[in-house]
């Protein structure tokens, strides 16, 4: 689990290195974990291989963690606005980006 503080200053080395090794270690692609490590209100982008259902996304977001806002841009792209959480963020690939990945493919993810 990744230390949840939102300092800035605070961001080490070592906890971000531990971040960009956990992230580059999907077999889908994973971009912006920096700007997504300095965004006050960061998003994360994810794009299944094929459409989805939005209710189950929201279902399954919701049950994560109620503060997260998701909007869908299409049929293929999930935006989640999410609180500043690295702990969040974590939880948000275990339980809802690994399984959809699974499932039908993950095109991608962008962080910002």
């Amino acid at each position: 689990m990744f230390d949840t503080t939102r300092d800035h200053a605070c961001l080490d080395a070592h906890a971000i290195y531990e971040l960009l090794s956990w992230l580059h270690g999907f077999s889908f692609p994973v971009t912006g974990s920096i700007a997504w490590l300095l965004a006050d209100r960061p998003v994360i982008d994810v794009e299944p291989r094929t459409p989805f259902a939005h209710r189950v996304i929201a279902q399954t977001l919701d049950a994560i963690d109620d503060r997260i806002v998701v909007t869908f841009r299409g049929d293929r792209v999930a935006r989640l606005e999410v609180p500043p959480d690295r702990g969040l963020l974590e939880r948000i690939f275990e339980l809802l980006v690994e399984p959809l990945h699974g499932e039908v493919g993950i095109v991608g993810v962008a962080l910002s």
